[in-house]
């Protein structure tokens, strides 16, 4: 709706009837109660549905954290761009943080790996996070229905349920949210070196550390009492930190659920980091609509270690007077957090890692992460965008999880049949005879089964094929082997398709000569594509030395089990 003055707002009345409307009325008749800013009876407006009130109010009263969150989509476009390019666009080797690539000194990972998400659902969840931090930025001036501003101390009329503005500003955001960011993917490389890490999850939980710094400090000096607004904001900034707090004990949750140790401990280092930026900057609090100094948490110290103090050095205070520290303390504690975690990390990447090899690769969805600035014998210049993973051994798991629309021939049912699957480097899609007569770089073959256990078939191919952005095929065969071995049908896909699946991919089966006459007519084009006999397979990447930690897991889960067997025909 509108107000009178033609400006959307978020809670407006009808129109020509704004004067019956108080946005603020139950707030007005509870004014001094605590219980005002608590559900169900407080009015809040929490900074998630800022956005959704007034667009452009957040993006002209928040611009670096607006700013961010727009990026984040160009990013992931640039990510999809690259996947329908075939790697083109080197977006995945060149922005994630990878151990390997930080010894040829690639250190703006430590702040590109926040901008890259391999899908919206990661971006989501991120965007969620980032609107519900808002306020360490400010808060924009947003007109509500009754003709108040959700900003403390901005308009004629009086909000009693008004949200302070006590952030950082525009240059501190970025400031916070640059070091906190690099301070999170500092600390994941200390868990696991070699491991890829990406997301702008450790920008969220550095801003969330930044607004409990904020409201502790605000807290503390007790600035209710000298804010322009007759109001009373304490048990609000309790509230605010139970949101934080609600965030953190989620991630804590999902952290240990799914055992990911180093995103849980890059997480809480971020927290540490935007907690102690405030610390060790003291950032002008809020615009001065609501407070009057510039830095108002900055008191003189009551006490120091020997009791009181004469000469009143200036203080900070987190949370009550009962927690005072002396300035130069707390941005010397700050100072040796992130001395502690940048030496560390140098020191994990030249000599704890020393015999780690700089041109490591890895493939994440499919796409190459490795470093740019060597080639893979790791000579110095030269082509620095040169593959580190071409030509490297990887084993593509093939799930098969059945066929579609397709039947056995009358009579062959109980007939067996076999799947083999091919590395080529040539198309087989476009040859009749689908290249069976072309040597294979790689092949692997599944287990004998029925012709009428084909729908519902599940078997596992590993196949241990050479990496190639460009040029490789993986083929498929269905082979009829009653009376004698003869290939039926075959279907194909390119590896880097395969590799940057996220799902299952159905394939459509193409009849051979041998299966002339028997094959459904939906395979010649009688029928759309979708009701062609199809197979489908789930493809998985997996490192050679991998596949064979699978292998031993399998062999020894089968000695167990057989020794099992053995007492209980014993036992028998």
């Amino acid at each position: 709706l509108r107000t009178p003055q033609g400006r959307r707002c978020w809670a407006c009345s009808e129109s020509g009837k704004e004067y019956t409307f108080r946005v603020n009325a139950l707030a007005e008749h509870m004014e001094g109660q605590s219980v005002s800013w608590w559900p169900p009876y407080g009015i809040n407006s929490p900074p998630i549905l800022w956005i959704f009130m007034d667009f452009w109010a957040v993006v002209e009263g928040c611009p670096v954290i607006a700013g961010y969150m727009f990026l984040f989509f160009c990013c992931l476009l640039i990510r999809k761009s690259e996947e329908i390019t075939g790697g083109m666009i080197p977006w995945t080797r060149c922005v994630p943080i990878f151990g390997p690539a930080l010894k040829r000194g690639e250190v703006w990972r430590f702040f590109t790996f926040t901008f890259f998400h391999l899908q919206f659902l990661d971006l989501f969840q991120n965007l969620l996070t980032l609107l519900d931090t808002l306020d360490v930025e400010g808060t924009p001036p947003i007109i509500l229905g009754d003709g108040s501003n959700l900003k403390c101390g901005v308009g004629a009329k009086q909000n009693f349920m008004c949200y302070p503005s006590i952030g950082l500003g525009s240059t501190h955001t970025l400031g916070v949210s640059l070091v906190s960011a690099a301070v999170g993917g500092m600390c994941s490389t200390w868990v696991k070196f070699s491991d890829v890490v990406a997301g702008a999850s450790a920008l969220g939980f550095g801003l969330s550390g930044a607004i409990v710094a904020l409201y502790a400090l605000y807290a503390g000096a007790d600035l209710d009492s000298t804010s322009s607004v007759q109001r009373s904001f304490k048990d609000w900034v309790w509230l605010r930190l139970i949101f934080v707090a609600f965030h953190i004990a989620m991630e804590f949750v999902r952290g240990m659920s799914q055992r990911d140790i180093a995103g849980l401990w890059a997480h809480t280092t971020a927290f540490i980091s935007g907690f102690a930026y405030v610390m060790y900057f003291l950032p002008p609090m809020g615009d001065g609509t609501l407070l009057s100094a510039e830095r108002p948490y900055v008191v003189a110290c009551a006490y120091d270690s020997s009791g009181f103090s004469s000469s009143a050095p200036e203080c900070v205070r987190l949370f009550s007077s009962m927690y005072e520290y002396q300035v130069s303390y707390v941005q010397g504690q700050a100072f040796l957090f992130f001395s502690t975690v940048i030496g560390w990390t140098v020191f994990n990447v030249v000599v704890l890692h020393r015999k780690v090899p700089a041109t490591g690769a890895v493939l994440l969805a499919g796409s190459e992460v490795s470093a740019v600035c060597c080639n893979r014998q790791g000579r110095p210049g030269g082509d620095g965008l040169a593959s580190n993973m071409e030509s490297k051994e990887v084993i593509l798991w093939c799930e098969v999880l059945g066929t579609l629309a397709w039947r056995p021939a009358p009579g062959t049912e109980d007939a067996e049949r076999k799947l083999v699957a091919r590395c080529l480097n040539q198309d087989p899609s476009h040859s009749a005879g689908g290249l069976l007569d072309l040597p294979a770089e790689g092949e692997a073959q599944s287990n004998n089964v029925q012709g009428k256990d084909l729908l519902a078939w599940r078997e596992n191919i590993f196949l241990p094929v050479l990496f190639k952005q460009r040029g490789s095929f993986i083929q498929f065969v269905l082979y009829d082997l009653d009376p004698v071995k003869k290939p039926i049908a075959f279907a194909s896909i390119t590896l880097s398709q395969a590799l940057r699946s996220k799902g299952e991919q159905r394939m459509k089966l193409q009849p051979l000569e041998a299966a002339k006459g028997s094959w459904p007519k939906a395979a010649s084009g009688c029928l759309p594509w979708r009701l062609s006999p199809q197979i489908v397979v789930k493809f998985r990447y997996i490192e050679p030395q991998k596949a064979l930690e699978i292998k031993d897991t399998a062999k020894y889960r089968l000695q167990f089990m057989e020794e099992e067997i053995k007492k209980a025909e014993e036992q028998l």
